[in-house]
């Protein structure tokens, strides 16, 4: 994937074990081929992750994506294959991303995943890894 970078400032950061890094701004995820129409009440364009992580080329070894916020607080390390598989990044109805009052520019919703916390609000970065990173949220939360 060729980042655009027409003002809009990098949304989205692919790191680790990958064999292309990607910085993702708004408008190369709206332009992306992987866009589909979001699902929900949230409504606009959804990224799939399997798209992303095709770019990136993760590493043969690579097991897992930990999903980051922008505040740096909340981390969900998921299975690269339901990441992959099920993954959806909404980026709201155009380049000004999804709003941030409902976890926007950027938010990860993993439809049928083991966990609700799966679903993170604000990412800026999508670690791909070996082995799962710590999450930020309990093994088994109560929702």
């Amino acid at each position: 994937m060729t980042t655009r970078r027409s003002g809009n400032r990098v949304a989205l950061r692919i790191s680790g074990q990958v064999t292309h890094p990607l910085e993702i701004d708004l408008a190369a995820a709206h332009g992306h081929a992987g866009v589909v129409d979001a699902p929900g009440e949230l409504g606009g364009k959804a990224l799939r992750v399997g798209a992303v992580l095709r770019d990136a080329a993760p590493t043969r070894d690579a097991a897992h994506v930990t999903f980051v916020s922008g505040d740096g607080l909340y981390r969900a390390a998921v299975p690269i294959a339901d990441a992959a598989d099920k993954g959806l990044l909404l980026v709201g109805s155009d380049d000004a991303g999804l709003s941030p009052s409902v976890g926007g520019p950027i938010r990860l919703i993993v439809p049928d995943g083991d966990t609700l916390c799966w679903n993170v609000k604000n990412v800026v970065e999508m670690r791909v890894t070996v082995e799962k990173e710590t999450d930020s949220v309990p093994n088994q939360p109560t929702h």
